[in-house]
């Protein structure tokens, strides 16, 4: 039996589009605040991440069918939204970056 979209609980979940941008914002803020390279932005967007899937996980895990859904879909529209205004990590247009020689 194949679980395409709701998995074994029957949950369906927008979650991860939210754990990924927040860990793309996350190196991005790193890269632009202390200059940090690529092998140091690989653990702290990723512990972010996991910090908001288990404040998510806290938040939503008791909710009911298409409330799971609904509040998932939330966060992560939320979390889109102060994106795209935030200038400091690019807003809308995202970061500008060059590749070095």
């Amino acid at each position: 039996m194949e679980y395409p979209l709701a998995a074994m609980a029957g949950y369906v979940n927008f979650g991860t589009a939210l754990f990924s941008a927040l860990a793309s914002t996350t190196a991005v803020f790193l890269f632009k605040a202390v200059g940090a390279r690529s092998p140091v932005q690989i653990a702290p967007p990723a512990v972010v991440g996991a910090l908001m899937g288990f404040a998510l996980g806290l938040l939503t895990l008791r909710m009911q069918g298409i409330f799971f859904s609904i509040a998932d879909d939330c966060a992560d529209d939320c979390h889109r939204d102060v994106d795209n205004e935030w200038r400091y990590v690019g807003g809308a247009a995202g970061i500008q970056m060059q590749r070095r020689a």
